[in-house]
């Protein structure tokens, strides 16, 4: 409002200076726009406003109606730097219904397509598309008109992108390739012009699965973006590739498009954070300068011929004007600083949550890459671990069952070593969720042990279990993480201990109607860990055994995903330990207490028999096929092998079992689309996802597709079999 005031004031009195005198020339309302245009273009936006309106004035006065007009286009363009759409239209309606016979004499075709452009602009702000299109259609049927095929390429690209977002791809492809076909390089034509056609038009393609003419208009946009170090559009286009690789089940190629995506993020973010900061300084040097009377100066200069005509007039005028500007001036400033800050806290907010879309993007990119490890390292360990078990079973030659046995060893090892690696990369604390569920601390305790057999022969070692009688039978918590930690800690204890004792002791100290309190020791009388060391064990990749000359192997995770895991369940883990005197391990945990249910007695591995039981094994690999097999029919089992999902649906039709086990990663159809076919015709077959993928990532896609539990590849044959006994 001060703003206005001031500008109303100035107009006024060069109304009146312009009433006295004929001589301000049509030339110095000219420069005076040419000055605006400056302006503006410097971010003196109310400057370039006090410019524009003088010369506006003027035109209305003396009928110079293509000087009107050129200043009202400035204005109207002022006013968009403000937000004052209102305003902005109010000069551009003014432009466009200026007396047109008059103006074109002096102003040609080129005005009016650059007054439909700008309303085009005017109604896309204002969200109204139908008027937009209209009007963007009368500036190209204009420039159809006058064979202006410069500026009809600014028109083409307007309506194009606004018809893509319409969803009417067709009419959006004809304006890209429009836009396109005139397109000149290296003149006023901005070449992200070129860059973003050739992309929107290879996302148009890929939308209709024209791979070939989709990655010809990508290669072009890459060309042009590579010469520029447009990391954004380079980011756009492989967004588009990947989608296309994964469409045509190119992996390789979708994994090196995900890295190149990450290169191309990185890149950008960089060089937007070097924007930022400069930006910054800019801002504060303006804010820094003071502003000065050179307005009134200006208006001293533009009418000197005019004040000599009465000099005491304009004097006493001046005058007064001058006091009353510096007033307005100091209120203008003051208010203009705030508008000017709230704006830019805009502006940098708005910038804040592009970065954390793109972070989040990054992200996900970076969960999609490790489940894709997590399959590829885990589904060929499956067949060295599945082939020894079978091998073991199928009564070897003695001198051949301790190779065997080192190489079941071997895989075991190595399979926690990946799954430590590949679980230390994931974890953030804050997103570990506690899933809550029935369990049994004896059963869970004599599975982690029969589990680490392996481990516990390597080094001679004895394991002895003691559990509080007076724990309840059924608790509630997250059995699977209290899982890890046993299993971390007990490994930590069966690789530095030989010849030795371990204990798994967990003691009731606090019990209630709904709740107990147990304290849980994993003890050893192994070599023990220094004072000076026991604050480090718990850091990613530590290993006291560095300081062993290497006589004790590791990654150093175990401890270090035990602490995030205690941490995330609200406990901490503790240790009590001297050199060569053992060590102990220990942690307290707040269970639920569940209503007590009888414990099933176990089957150890030689009394189960699967006969007369039917199994569906589906698995695209014919390793992982054999061996499921195997395994099954060793003990009897009736087996029945689909190589895809769409044989599986087909044999489930034809015939009933008692189990299927799922993979879930095969082309053409995995197994999350095959499982929910099946729900469509048979809602009761226990299906199991036998599956390589980690479950943390996939558990929600699981249960959501119909699957009734799942076994992770590779797994304890033991454990395979009491969660097939689950749905028989």
């Amino acid at each position: 409002m001060i703003k206005k005031h001031l500008i109303a004031l100035i107009l006024s009195f060069n109304t009146l200076l312009v009433a006295q005198s004929n001589d301000i020339s049509k030339d110095s309302m000219r420069a005076l726009i040419d000055q605006g245009l400056k302006s503006l273009t410097n971010s003196n936006t109310y400057k370039a406003i006090d410019e524009f309106t003088i010369a506006w004035e003027y035109g209305k006065t003396n009928k110079e109606m293509t000087i009107a007009k050129r200043a009202a286009n400035g204005l109207a363009l002022a006013y968009i730097e403000l937000d004052n759409l209102e305003k902005a239209n109010e000069y551009y309606n003014f432009s466009l219904n200026a007396d047109s016979t008059k103006v074109l004499a002096d102003y040609n075709y080129s005005s009016l397509i650059a007054d439909y452009n700008n309303l085009g602009l005017m109604y896309e702000l204002k969200q109204d598309t139908i008027e937009a299109i209209k009007h963007y259609d009368s500036a190209r049927r204009l420039c159809m008109k006058s064979k202006d095929t410069f500026r009809i390429v600014w028109a083409d690209v307007n309506i194009a992108m606004l018809k893509y977002g319409q969803r009417k791809y067709d009419e959006a492809t004809f304006h890209f390739k429009e836009a396109l076909k005139n397109f000149i390089p290296n003149s006023y034509h901005q070449p992200e012009i070129f860059i973003d056609c050739n992309i929107y038009l290879a996302r148009i393609n890929s939308r209709h699965k024209k791979y070939e003419l989709s990655n010809h208009y990508l290669e072009k946009a890459d060309s042009s973006a590579l010469i520029l170090e447009n990391y954004e559009a380079l980011f756009n286009a492989e967004k588009i590739r990947y989608d296309i690789y994964n469409e045509t089940n190119q992996l390789l190629k979708a994994k090196s498009s995900l890295e190149k995506q990450i290169e191309y993020f990185s890149i950008d973010k960089k060089k937007q954070e070097e924007k930022l900061i400069e930006n910054s300084k800019l801002e504060q040097k303006l804010l820094d300068r003071e502003r000065t009377l050179e307005f009134s100066n200006k208006i001293n200069e533009t009418q000197k011929k005019a004040l000599r005509k009465n000099k005491l007039f304009s004097y006493i005028t001046l005058f007064f004007l001058g006091i009353t500007c510096i007033i307005l001036y100091l209120l203008q400033r003051s208010n203009h600083t705030r508008k000017k800050l709230n704006k830019d806290l805009t502006t940098k907010n708005k910038d804040l949550l592009d970065a954390k879309e793109k972070t989040e993007y990054a992200s996900r990119l970076k969960e999609n890459f490790f489940s894709t490890i997590s399959h590829e390292l885990r589904t060929p360990l499956y067949a060295v671990t599945g082939i020894t078990d079978i091998l073991i079973d199928d009564n070897p030659k003695n001198e051949h069952v301790h190779y065997l046995k080192t190489l079941k060893s071997s895989g075991e090892h190595l399979l926690g070593l990946i799954n430590n690696i590949l679980q230390i990369n994931k974890f953030d604390t804050s997103k570990i969720e506690i899933n809550m569920v029935d369990f049994n601390i004896r059963s869970l305790i004599e599975t982690i042990k029969e589990s680490l057999n392996y481990l516990k022969s390597e080094n001679n070692n004895t394991i002895h279990i003691e559990v509080d009688e007076s724990i309840p039978n059924t608790l509630q918590g997250d059995s699977l993480k209290i899982t890890q930690i046993i299993v971390n800690l007990l490994s930590n204890s069966l690789k530095f201990t030989k010849n030795g004792n371990i204990w798994i002791i967990v003691e009731c100290v606090e019990k209630t109607e709904e709740t107990v309190i147990l304290d849980i020791r994993v003890k050893d009388d192994g070599i023990g860990i220094s004072k000076d060391m026991q604050a480090q064990i718990f850091e990613d990749f530590y290993q006291e055994s560095m300081q062993l000359d290497r006589n004790y192997e590791g990654t150093g995770l175990g401890l270090a995903i035990v602490k995030r895991l205690l941490d995330a369940m609200g406990s901490e883990i503790k240790v009590k330990s001297n050199t060569k005197e053992g060590a102990t391990f220990y942690f307290s945990l707040k269970l639920n207490i569940k209503e007590q249910i009888s414990i099933p007695k176990q089957e150890t591995k030689g009394s189960i028999d699967f006969k007369r039981n039917h199994f569906l094994v589906v698995d695209d690999n014919a390793i992982n096929l054999m061996i499921t097999k195997r395994i099954l029919e060793s003990k009897n089992a009736d087996v029945t092998i689909a190589k895809n999902g769409f044989e599986a649906i087909e044999k489930i039709k034809t015939k009933t079992f008692g189990v299927v086990l799922m993979d879930i990663h095969m082309p053409n159809m995995n197994g999350y689309t095959a499982t929910k076919k099946i729900r469509e015709f048979d809602k009761t077959t226990p299906i199991i996802a036998l599956t390589a993928v980690t479950l943390d990532d996939n558990k929600d896609k699981i249960t959501d597709s119909g699957m009734n539990g799942v076994i992770i590849k590779p797994f304890v044959i033991e454990i395979f079999f009491d969660k097939i006994k689950e749905f028989l």
